[in-house]
């Protein structure tokens, strides 16, 4: 039952309708108030009125430099509350608008037609929804030219008619936005998103099956960079819309928790959208060996600059192919942090990171996999990852292993490191030559150790 009011350090907090209750600056960028310098903070304003209404916009214009609003709640007073601090002199600087809550269908104005009425509309340029159900909010969507700055949308569901979605689609909303974010994407929707020339980015949760012949019928995306694909069953006919969309710019590509397979990953390679990748996101799927042998044989996956591996069916032949040297030779990202069992050992896994020649590695990220004393000694001594920044590794790594790896004149870069067992080896960490560039460290360590840690580096985020 409020909206937040936010631009770095100030925030104001008030409720509908028009009466506001504990209206506060926050100066650390939490919720409590902040009284210092302030002499009006934390006033509390009850039973309010309209002049009430009026002394908060005249309060914001005073005092706030907005960038970003937050709703919840607002009922019949409240749209009339929000119009009343949306056509404020603050509004001219508010680019965000964040509603968590899509108001009351019984309002005079719904709460897009609110926003495009007032003079936030041409500041705006992110609009955030947690759901869109009222019919007055899809025909705002369909005819208004009000917003002409709009460059992101995002929304975590709707509920409309086939007419409303089918009119959203043809709006010129469209023709401008660049960042489009939508969970349970409605596939009339979707149809409509095709020779989008601004469409750079698509995040698409919760994805229907009934979504991938839309993005067919939507035939090509000119300027689609970013594609974000979560949770959506791409199987059959399904990954035989997708192949058969074009993506002429693709390259940054994520299909997580699609239920895909080798046989899916075969008819994809050979698709528009893995011509110029260089990011790759396959986590929580069902890709083994043959899947794996057909990424990594496919020539225009050979630029990939990051691969997120995490849940699939990784084996030990899956690693002896991930290590060899002529395969994703430029990658900086190698992700295969996963919460999986696995049957690769030990021994597996250390052989594979002995002879893995990846030069260009920043980040390596084992969490899940038996990484062990000798696993982190190979990587210790292994000059092709000189460059790492970023290390994850498991609890099977202990004083041997944190000592090699400490001792690595290849590991001075380190930033981070995760998933080691400190607990007995803490001490390690005390001294600045250990690790000199470490930023955080997220490995098994007690409290005590932890708050010792903290004083003698305090520049290390430690747990």
């Amino acid at each position: 039952m409020y909206f937040l009011i936010s631009h770095r350090l100030i925030r104001v907090r008030y409720s509908s309708p028009v009466y506001f209750t504990g209206i506060g600056f926050d100066a650390d960028g939490d919720d409590g108030p902040f009284q210092r310098g302030f002499p009006f903070a934390a006033k509390a304003l009850s039973n309010g009125t309209s002049g009430e209404t009026h002394s908060l916009t005249h309060l914001l214009s005073e005092t706030v430099r907005t960038t970003t609003i937050r709703g919840m709640g607002l009922g019949d007073d409240g749209t009339g509350s929000l119009a009343a601090a949306l056509n404020s002199p603050a509004a001219d600087k508010i680019e965000f608008l964040n509603f968590n809550h899509p108001g009351e269908p019984d309002a005079p104005k719904s709460i897009l037609e609110t926003v495009s009425s007032t003079r936030v509309a041409k500041s705006l340029r992110w609009l955030d929804f947690d759901h869109i159900a009222d019919r007055r909010d899809f025909a705002v969507l369909s005819t208004s030219q009000s917003l002409p700055n709009l460059v992101r949308f995002s929304c975590s569901s709707m509920s409309g008619s086939a007419v409303d979605y089918r009119a959203a689609s043809r709006g010129p909303w469209l023709d401008s936005l660049r960042h489009l974010t939508l969970h349970y994407p409605e596939p009339l929707l979707l149809a409509g998103l095709g020779n989008r020339v601004q469409l750079h980015t698509a995040e698409l949760g919760n994805f229907p099956a009934e979504g991938f012949p839309a993005l067919k019928k939507a035939k090509v995306f000119p300027g689609l960079t970013r594609l974000h694909l979560r949770h959506g069953h791409c199987v059959g006919t399904a990954v035989e819309c997708l192949a058969a969309t074009r993506f002429s710019r693709l390259a940054v590509l994520e299909l997580i928790g699609c239920g895909l397979r080798n046989e899916e990953i075969a008819l994809l390679a050979q698709s528009s959208m893995f011509a110029d990748l260089k990011w790759l996101d396959l986590r929580g799927n069902r890709i083994g060996e043959k899947g794996l042998a057909t990424l990594a044989s496919t020539p225009s996956l050979q630029g990939l600059r990051g691969i997120r591996l995490g849940g699939n069916v990784l084996t030990a032949k899956s690693w002896r192919l991930l290590a060899a040297h002529d395969v994703f030779p430029k990658l900086t990202t190698l992700d295969v942090d996963t919460l999986k069992p696995t049957k690769v050992t030990s021994r597996d896994l250390t052989a594979a990171l002995e002879v893995m020649e990846k030069p260009n590695l920043r980040h390596l990220l084992l969490r899940g996999w038996p990484t062990d004393d000798n696993g982190a000694a190979v990587i210790a001594k292994n000059a092709s990852f000189a460059r790492i920044t970023h290390l994850s590794l498991s609890p099977k790594v202990r004083r041997k292993g944190l000592s090699a790896l400490a001792e690595s004149p290849h590991l001075k870069g380190l930033q981070f490191l995760a998933g080691v067992d400190a607990r007995k080896c803490a001490d390690l960490f005390l001294t600045t030559s250990v690790f000199p560039n470490l930023r955080a460290c997220r490995c098994l360590m007690s409290d005590a150790d932890a708050a010792r840690l903290e004083k003698a580096r305090p520049n290390v985020s430690w747990s």
